[in-house]
């Protein structure tokens, strides 16, 4: 490795095939249905984006731009919920 340069790294791997597995399960837009969600961005745009998609499943929205946002909104429905 040389400063400015950078380095290559190489390695080989053997992997083994996964064994069949079933079909993964479908949700049913019903089962969605008035389900309470989080969303948490700080970005404005994504936020809506998200929420919009997860509204047209009629599923119930609230949105925070923060962790910190979003950590206070549980507690508050902890407490009055």
């Amino acid at each position: 490795s040389e400063k400015g340069v950078g380095s290559s790294f190489y390695f080989t791997a053997v992997l083994g095939r996964q064994a069949a597995s079933k079909a993964p399960a479908r949700v049913r837009k019903s089962e969605l249905k008035d389900l309470r969600v989080l969303v948490v961005d700080d970005n404005q745009s994504a936020r809506e984006v998200l929420s919009g998609l997860l509204k047209s499943f009629e599923m119930r929205v609230d949105f925070a731009d923060s962790g910190e946002a979003a950590i206070s909104i549980l507690e508050r429905e902890i407490h009055d919920p």
